[in-house]
């Protein structure tokens, strides 16, 4: 049962983030072709219904995932987008056609280097099920940051977008689970000696991808955007007060994390109580409202907490879509959609800024309140 409306939870004003599980990676294909920058808007979109004056972050990624016609188009149209086969791993020669371990597809030259690692992209059963009807398989492959052209098109055509329905992105990185990072030979036992690229490419590959970041972040600043990772510092329960601490335990936390939230030259905008994928770390049902009085009493400027829900399954890139989002109960739901006041205006480099937002977080996955 949906209690929303009948609980007077519509005022929620926080901050809600989803990774691209929940709107299952793009899938189904619609004629053939992935739809997931459009299901991140259209979940915008129904959520923004319910609650009109959340923050929305749609999920965006550094690798080069053809789970949107605007990547897949990209990287048919523009030779120079993506990383490709030009010679052999730590070699000058021209590749010989052959794949070394953890690619996929073709490795002759000129062909994309494709992840050839991830259960996502390989396992038959996920993102390239038969029953997905896609006219292509959808895997990730490397951006070529090198390219100095590619920044200004990832910014106008991947990440603009989100502030037309929603407020920013969850940049998420090139690695192990979904990245293209064996393509750039950046991390995960992968570099010069079996990857695409050269030393001095994986270099000029790294600067520009920090470049381009760094491009992105300070876009979204001027227009009233966020982004949930670099801009975010994100502190667990274990680092926090919580009810497991001893009275003693407690107090010097508690006089820690205050005097760390006095000083904004610590943070750009904390999460409490959670991490960068979400989560209630460190309370429960049963101690929620005496978590939330400790982060009250230790919160700085823009700091914001952390909401879970019980149970849940997280979401899922293959059929059936039968994913359990978790519950919230009522009595936790007031408590964490009440509004109230920021601290004084921004200074911050990382944040939109207004007043009356609630003081919860939220990344991953829906909730049932």
């Amino acid at each position: 049962m949906n209690n929303t409306a009948p609980l007077g939870l519509n005022k929620y004003a926080g901050v809600v983030g989803v990774d691209h599980y929940w709107t299952h990676q793009g899938m189904p294909c619609v004629g053939g072709k992935p739809q997931e920058f459009v299901k991140q808007d259209a979940l915008t979109l129904k959520w923004k219904a319910l609650f009109p004056d959340m923050k929305m972050l749609q999920y965006r990624i550094l690798s080069a995932v053809n789970y949107d016609m605007v990547v897949q188009d990209k990287i048919t149209s523009d030779p120079d987008a993506v990383v490709r086969w030009k010679h052999a791993p730590g070699s000058s020669a021209p590749p010989n056609g052959s794949c070394p371990s953890g690619f996929a597809g073709t490795c002759g030259a000129g062909d994309v280097c494709w992840n050839g690692k991830s259960g996502c992209f390989n396992d038959p059963h996920r993102i390239n099920n038969k029953a997905n009807k896609c006219s292509f398989p959808i895997s990730a492959a490397a951006y070529n940051w090198s390219n100095p052209a590619l920044a200004d098109w990832f910014l106008n055509d991947v990440v603009k977008p989100t502030l037309v329905h929603a407020d920013g992105i969850w940049l998420d990185g090139i690695g192990p689970d979904n990245g293209g990072y064996m393509c750039g030979g950046v991390c995960c036992g992968f570099g010069e000696s079996n990857s695409p690229l050269l030393q001095s490419e994986i270099d000029s590959h790294c600067k520009g991808q920090a470049d381009a970041t760094t491009k992105v972040q300070k876009y979204l600043i001027a227009n009233g955007g966020w982004e949930a990772q670099k801009c975010f510092d994100y502190k667990g329960g274990s680092e926090l007060p919580t009810q497991k601490d001893s009275p003693a335990q407690c107090a010097q936390k508690m006089a820690k994390w205050a005097a760390f939230g006095a000083d904004h030259s610590n943070y750009n905008f904390v999460v409490a109580y959670g991490s960068r994928t979400g989560g209630r770390d460190g309370y429960n049902d049963t101690n929620v409202e005496a978590t939330v009085a400790a982060f009250m009493l230790i919160r700085g400027q823009h700091w914001l907490f952390s909401i879970g829900p019980n149970g849940g399954s997280g979401g899922k890139s293959y059929p059936p879509y039968d994913q359990d989002s978790g519950t919230l109960t009522p009595a936790t739901a007031k408590i964490l959609t009440v509004r109230v006041p920021l601290l004084p205006p921004c200074a911050c480099p990382c944040q939109l800024c207004a007043p009356g937002f609630s003081l919860a977080f939220w990344l991953s996955d829906s909730l049932t309140l």
